[in-house]
């Protein structure tokens, strides 16, 4: 792996990072449970892979669209 794709690695490590926590902190502002969001959706167990941090997340990804939706938060 050259220092370029490196360097592009680790910047979408950290983009999933920071998209793992807005979705955990904005589910929870809103009152929300993981069960209360992931209804309809997908799996409890996957949206909290995706919280945590467990699981790369594609943006474009239907789960993740629909997650992102009913968190106010239109792509």
């Amino acid at each position: 792996m050259n220092s370029l794709e490196t360097k592009i690695q680790r910047k979408n490590i950290a983009f999933q990072g920071d998209m793992a926590k807005f979705l955990k902190r904005r589910r929870i502002e809103l009152g929300l449970k993981l069960d209360d969001l992931s209804e309809g959706i997908c799996s409890v167990s996957y949206l909290s892979r995706i919280e945590n941090n467990m699981v790369e997340v594609d943006v474009n990804e239907e789960q993740f669209i629909e997650v992102s939706k009913e968190l106010g938060w239109m792509l």
